[in-house]
């Protein structure tokens, strides 16, 4: 009888141990998804949301409730139909509407993607305090597309002159003059700082106002090899939009220019994005 309480004694130990302690339970296996973007990722509550990151509080937002274009919200965006789909978390959007991968000659701002919101995709406060992005999606190039005019070439990306090590473990950045040394930046910035994250980078869609198919195809170029060069995959939603019959029905009614994409625009887009993720995953 001794020797049955005995064991009921260990067994009512164990289920304390290992069913009950917070601490004892299996690590955590939830996919942290962050992204960095311009409007067209943005969304209130989520891409300015200073409760998963302090810096991101004052980030411009193009999309909101109620949204015309988003008739259920937040769930019509590409990247919450991606982690919905992938069954991932997002943990920071850090999207800012109007914003470059660009800065000006004097430097980048707070607003830049080659800044400080390139290493700003993990959460610094909240729940997820401490947590950093295992995925990470770059969606920029649209507005260097319709602001600039200096777009350089990857060929010609000094990476020696551009990034060097500071000597007490960090890097210290030349100021970009042009796209391409701006993207490369930011994705050494990225990169760096998240180094066992997955990275995707978007290209900017085949508009038919500004530039130019010309730029753009010069533009999505620097994006594909930048991404190439950094390990990272280039979805190409650029050549899926442009085999898209009657492109403009994928984009909003023209209030916002007609570059943003409305709901079925972010479906097409996250279609391509969760295509590439699945082969990533099955590789």
């Amino acid at each position: 009888m001794k020797k049955v309480a005995n064991a009921l004694t260990l067994l009512f130990s164990l289920t304390f141990v290992f069913g009950c302690c917070p601490s004892c339970k299996e690590e955590d296996d939830t996919v942290y998804f962050s992204i960095i973007g311009d409007s067209i990722s943005t969304y209130a509550g989520w891409s300015n949301n200073a409760s998963v990151n302090t810096t991101i509080g004052e980030n411009w937002v193009y999309y909101y409730e109620n949204h015309p274009d988003l008739p259920n919200g937040v769930n019509d965006t590409w990247w919450k139909r991606t982690a919905d789909r992938m069954g991932y978390e997002v943990l920071v959007n850090n999207s800012w509407s109007g914003s470059l991968a660009s800065c000006a000659e004097s430097g980048p701002t707070n607003m830049d993607g080659c800044g400080r919101r390139a290493v700003n995709l993990h959460a610094d406060t909240g729940k997820n305090a401490g947590k950093q992005p295992d995925v990470i999606a770059v969606y920029l190039g649209t507005n260097d597309y319709y602001q600039i005019l200096n777009f350089g070439s990857y060929s010609e990306v000094d990476f020696d002159t551009l990034v060097q090590a500071d000597g007490s473990g960090g890097y210290e950045y030349e100021i970009p003059a042009n796209f391409a040394e701006a993207y490369a930046v930011m994705m050494h910035k990225i990169t760096t700082k998240y180094s066992s994250a997955t990275v995707y980078c978007l290209p900017i869609l085949p508009y038919s106002s500004g530039q130019g198919i010309a730029v753009i195809e010069q533009i999505n170029g620097i994006i594909f090899s930048l991404a190439e060069h950094f390990n990272a995959t280039y979805v190409d939603t650029y050549t899926t939009f442009k085999n898209l019959r009657r492109f403009h029905t994928y984009m909003d009614d023209g209030s916002g220019g007609g570059i943003h994409p409305n709901a079925a625009g972010m479906g097409v887009i996250a279609d391509c994005v969760v295509e590439e993720m699945e082969k990533t995953k099955k590789s």
